[in-house]
């Protein structure tokens, strides 16, 4: 595995991506309450749960470098909670753990594969601490 060095333009990617990411966790929100009110808190969750996972494939699938995927996942959570009232410091718990269990997505192809099925793997790693803290947090 090869160290991650960031330029400078994959630091201004990485940071375009984290808001990007934060915009979309924080609009996600939306989509949660009112599936919820729908569809009960198991049913939001279903509903809006890809949304709070794309931050990691999406810096990854920019960047090709290892941690992109964490940080990307964890800058985005940082951005929704400077931004979103809903979920406060949890918001950055999650973002940790997700971005965490994300970089595994690539991880395990040993960061040679930034394709479809690794970004895909990622996205569904992350809802792993997700479901986890879900449990724990809420019951």
């Amino acid at each position: 595995m090869r160290a991650a060095r960031f330029t400078s333009i994959d630091l201004a990617l990485l940071a375009v991506a984290g808001v990007i990411s934060g915009v979309i966790f924080t609009a996600a929100w939306t989509i949660y309450n009112v599936s919820e009110v729908l569809a009960g808190p198991v049913g939001a969750r279903i509903i809006s749960y890809g949304l709070w996972f794309m931050g990691a494939p999406l810096a990854a699938s920019l960047l090709k470098k290892p941690l992109s995927a964490f940080l990307g996942e964890f800058l985005g959570a940082l951005v929704e909670t400077l931004i979103a009232p809903a979920g406060g410091i949890t918001n950055v718990i999650y973002g940790f753990a997700q971005g965490l269990a994300s970089e595994l997505g690539y991880l395990v192809f040993k960061y040679r594969r930034w394709d479809i099925l690794s970004g895909a793997l990622a996205g569904a790693l992350a809802g792993i601490p997700a479901v986890g803290l879900d449990a724990r947090l809420f019951g």
